[in-house]
Order: structure tokens, then C-alpha cells, then sequence
């Protein structure tokens, strides 16, 4: 017991505390935000020098986004001699082993922006978003070492220990207009357009009104049981095209077994279709985005 007290106690000056965070947002499609988190620190950083890496992925687009960090010193090694830097000019995008500033979208580069206190600058905040990053594919942050990484306003100990490095993937889907859990079943039928209806679950399977005037309009009836028909036991779907009874599979679950074969539309479809004959039942199958 001793000898792992021992050993904790030593593993605990080692180890530097995780004085930030780098921050990863992928919940948008194509397109990752980087941030930091430096609650833990209680204290800011007052620059950044992060180098994005490729590892197969692409960028299509770059966009740093939070103003306080408006100092670029790479922009101000480009300046011509005797021109003199102005506060936010330039990018924060810059060479990774070298100093001067480069195009984001021509391969890796660093994010290098720092923080310089006037009466106009508002000072940074604990946490924030340091960059978007649209895209594709995989990539990994490191802390550049040239430039220090990731620095505070302190003399003592300027470098700040993080998180890094860190990979990232930028994720880029087609967006699909079918919002059902069973998105790939959906996919793997060929993309039936009849399911994006919201009352397919009831038994409307054509996605249209029938009736008239007279005896009112209701979206199930003798069109939908047509399909249902058409497609009654049916174990060689092939595609939506060709198949349109696929819309009436209103349960989206086979039945069958292996003895008799499998089908999409059977006896638990009909049941669907009978509860809702000649009715206009709410469109809350949540199959597509209102």
C-alpha cells in the first residue's frame, strides 16, 4: 500500500494538470468548430499556435471566428520593412514550421492568433470558439511547438498544458430526407418516395386524398388496399419503380418465415390499413422533418 502511495505521489509531479481544453464541436455535417476550454485555469490564454494536419481528409473552408484573438504574427512577418503591423490585420493562418502566413485550403497550416490588450480588444473569454473548419475526412491538432503552443500572460509558466494532440473527423454525409430510425432499411429499398409521408405508418401508402364532396375526403382507402394487394406476400421486391406496393409496408417489418419465405407486406400491414379505413389519421409518423 505504501509502495502505491508512493508511486501516486510521484505520478501526481509528473503529470501536468490539464490546464485547457481544446474543444470539438461535429455536430453540424461537414463542417467541424474548434474551440477551448479554460475553466480549469481560470485564465485565458493570450495565444494560440495549433497546427491542423491532414490525415486524408480535406478542407474546403476556414473561418476564425472569435475577434478577441485579432493579433497575427505571421501577418506581421509578411509585412513589407518600414510599413509598421496594425492590429488585425492579416490571417491567423499561418506556415507550420515556418513563420508567414498561408492559404488553409492549399494543405496543413497553423491556426497562430494571439491576444493583445487595448481599449478597443474585449479581453477573451474561459471558453470559446477558436475556428470552423468545413471539410471532409480525418485530421489531428498539435500544439506547434515553434510558436509555443498554447500560451498565457504569465511569466512564471507562459505554456499551458492541454489535451493535445487530438484527432478529429469532419463528418460530410449526404443529408437524407427520410428522418426514420430505420434510415438504411429505407436506403437499402431503393429510397421509396412513399415513405416520406408521414400517415405511411397508418396505411396510407400512395401519399393522396380519395373521396369526394359528398362523402367527405379521407387519405386510406381503395388505392391503398390496391397497393397492399399488389403487393401481398410478395418476396421479390426488386425497387420502388417497379414494386410501388412497397408503400404499403406500413410496418416496415417483414413477416414470414423460413419455411413459408419472407414478404414486406402481409396480414400485420392489413391490420394497419383496416384501423384507418376510409380516415385522415395525423401525420406523426416522424418519417420526414415537418
Amino acid at each position: 500500500m505504501k509502495r502505491l502511495l508512493s508511486l501516486m505521489a510521484i505520478l501526481a509531479f509528473v503529470v501536468p494538470a490539464m490546464a485547457l481544453d481544446i474543444t470539438i464541436d461535429d455536430s453540424v455535417n461537414g463542417q467541424v468548430t474548434i474551440g477551448y476550454d479554460a475553466t480549469a485555469d481560470g485564465v485565458a490564454p493570450c495565444a494560440f499556435a495549433l497546427d491542423i494536419v491532414s490525415q486524408g481528409g480535406t478542407i474546403t473552408a476556414a473561418t476564425a471566428v472569435d475577434a478577441s484573438y485579432n493579433v497575427f504574427i505571421d501577418a506581421a512577418s509578411d509585412e513589407v520593412a518600414g510599413d509598421g503591423y496594425v492590429i488585425g490585420e492579416g490571417t491567423a493562418w499561418a506556415a507550420i514550421a515556418s513563420a508567414g502566413q498561408v492559404d488553409p485550403l492549399a494543405g496543413d497550416f497553423c491556426y497562430s492568433a494571439a491576444y493583445l490588450e487595448d481599449a478597443t480588444n474585449a479581453a477573451p473569454a474561459l471558453v470559446g470558439d477558436l475556428m470552423v473548419l468545413e471539410g471532409e475526412g480525418d485530421f489531428q491538432i498539435i500544439a506547434n511547438a515553434i510558436r509555443g503552443g498554447v500560451v498565457k500572460a504569465d511569466a512564471t509558466n507562459p505554456a499551458m498544458a492541454t489535451n493535445l494532440p487530438l484527432n478529429f473527423t469532419i463528418p460530410n454525409q449526404p443529408s437524407e430526407p427520410y428522418i426514420g430510425e430505420d434510415v438504411d432499411l429505407w436506403i437499402s429499398l431503393g429510397r421509396p418516395d412513399s415513405w416520406l409521408n408521414n400517415r405511411q405508418c397508418h396505411g396510407d401508402a400512395d401519399n393522396a386524398q380519395e373521396g369526394n364532396p359528398k362523402t367527405g375526403y379521407y387519405s386510406v382507402g381503395a388505392n391503398d388496399l390496391a397497393l397492399l394487394l399488389d403487393g401481398w406476400k410478395d418476396q421479390n421486391y426488386v425497387d420502388p419503380t417497379t414494386d410501388p406496393w412497397i408503400g404499403a409496408d406500413f410496418d416496415h417489418a417483414q413477416e414470414g418465415n423460413a419455411k413459408t419465405g419472407y414478404y414486406r407486406v402481409g396480414a400485420n400491414d392489413l391490420t394497419i390499413l383496416l384501423a384507418n379505413w376510409k380516415m385522415t389519421p395525423p401525420a406523426d409518423c416522424g418519417q420526414v422533418a415537418e
